[in-house]
């Protein structure tokens, strides 16, 4: 029999191509390999949520009894009438299965509700997994004031920070074999925005905030999922001759860390966001950033790059400009300062924290069942 202190199997749900589940499983597994099992719910498109039934059910009988929810996925993902107001019910008949199969629920915000909405009311959503969950992660402080701002109970919240990249990627190369493998020009001091491309990062903005830029620099946007640009905007941009370069599509694993290696400066100018994951990896290898000081983003060192006020409508161009005019020296102490900060946010201690909230909350009684008013 199982020591009862242990947790035993964690249900992950869903799996993400992120490095940020295995980053964080890796040495939780190493430190506990007879404690510890990971269950992974892989999404499907098709198969995703009948999955996620099955598996849920079948862990539970094998004595699974912690559930951890990174990311909603409970929606039909298709567009037809009544998909959002059928995506309510699937997602809150999930949370009641969970509940039903007398899991105790770990909801790490990572982001208060979906980028892109997928019920008729995500934050109801929200509040309702607040209620059922016996512990709530946040990776700031300043999240926590946030769910406050939303009526989201907080007495069960725990704030651990999110990890770095540091080891996730292969070692950068030296600046010039980056360029001459991505075929980017090494005279020109580059800008890089690299990430899923969705109009809450503040792409289109960027965009026009660069074209009143003088030039002698280039603006590299990376990444797929173009969102929030219309093909006139491409189109009128590339013709312009105006310092953007556009590489669109799904970034190679192995093609990442040559980006950041060309970088002179990374460019995440978020109109909203609740961690970003695209920052900290910046910070890890090296590579100053330019930020609003949104979420987490309040909570990083001033020293690691150029911060702007969000409600300052020319805050973006004016740390753009800072960024373009800084020296080598000013930018290299920033880079310094990127990764000693990524090196304090260290896994093996985050995963420790992670995995003794597991056993805690392992031993906390069984969750009541869900109500009437609890399936409202």
């Amino acid at each position: 029999m199982k020591n009862q202190s242990k947790p035993g199997i964690i249900l992950v749900l869903p799996f993400d191509d992120n490095p940020y589940q295995e980053s964080l499983y890796t040495p939780m597994r190493a430190a506990h390999p007879s404690d510890l099992e990971i269950v992974y719910w892989y999404w499907r498109r098709w198969v995703g949520l009948p999955s996620f039934f099955a598996l849920a059910a079948i862990t539970a009988l094998r004595g699974g009894r912690v559930a951890h929810l990174h990311w909603l996925h409970f929606n039909i993902d298709r567009r037809f009438p009544f998909a959002k107001t059928i995506s309510s019910w699937t997602t809150r008949t999930a949370i009641w299965w969970l509940v039903l199969l007398r899991y105790r629920i770990i909801w790490t915000v990572h982001n208060l509700t979906p980028h892109e909405p997928q019920t008729h009311d995500d934050l109801a959503i929200a509040q309702i997994i607040s209620r059922r969950a016996s512990a709530i992660i946040v990776h700031s402080p300043s999240i926590r004031d946030r769910l406050t701002e939303q009526h989201i109970p907080t007495e069960r919240v725990i704030v651990i920070p999110q990890g770095s990249y540091l080891d996730a990627y292969s070692t950068p190369p030296n600046r010039d074999v980056a360029c001459r493998k991505l075929g980017v020009d090494p005279t020109q001091r580059i800008v890089l925005f690299f990430g899923l491309i969705r109009s809450y990062k503040g792409v289109a903005e960027l965009i026009a905030c660069w074209d009143e830029r003088p030039r002698g620099a280039t603006l590299y946007i990376v990444g797929r999922h173009l969102d929030g640009l219309s093909e006139p905007d491409l189109q009128r941009t590339n013709a312009s001759g105006g310092g953007i370069e556009f590489r669109l599509g799904r970034v190679p694993e192995e093609d990442v860390p040559l980006w950041f290696a060309v970088a002179d400066v990374g460019c995440f100018p978020f109109t909203r966001v609740t961690t970003s994951s695209s920052a900290v990896l910046a910070l890890s290898l090296g590579v100053p950033i330019i930020a609003p000081r949104l979420g987490t983003l309040v909570d990083l060192p001033d020293d690691v790059g150029y911060f702007y006020d969000p409600s300052d409508a020319n805050g973006l161009g004016r740390a753009i400009d800072e960024a373009l005019s800084a020296s080598d020296a000013t930018l290299a102490t920033h880079s310094a300062a990127g990764v000693r900060y990524a090196e304090s946010t260290s896994w093996p201690a985050i995963a420790e924290t992670t995995f003794a909230l597991y056993c805690r909350v392992f031993e906390e009684p069984m969750p009541k069942l869900p109500t009437r008013r609890g399936r409202q």
